[in-house]
């Protein structure tokens, strides 16, 4: 069984149903550091930064925050770091 199942005081079958629910209720966002996504301004970015969970475990939280810089279209960077909420970025599987 995966590690972060195994903690003091929870039971590891409960954790890993509770586990596989959220994941299939609240998949994670195609965004991943590297990637180049579009902001809901209408500009391209790349995300430099951030993550969607934070943490492991029952103290597993939804972070979603990211930074990112906008790029020209050759990919290259034409502006200043940004920090947000994924809410401000295009999920790529989805456009």
């Amino acid at each position: 069984m995966d590690d972060r199942y195994d903690l003091p005081d929870f039971d590891p079958d409960l954790l890993k149903a509770v586990d596989n629910i959220k994941n299939e209720l609240f998949p994670e966002p195609g965004f991943k550091v590297g990637r180049i996504v579009s902001h809901v301004d209408g500009y391209r970015v790349r995300i430099t930064a951030g993550m969607f969970w934070d943490g492991d475990g029952p103290e597993r939280r939804l972070s979603n925050h990211w930074t990112w810089h906008p790029v020209d279209e050759n990919g290259a960077r034409s502006g200043p770091d940004e920090k947000g909420y994924g809410d401000l970025l295009i999920d790529p599987r989805l456009h």
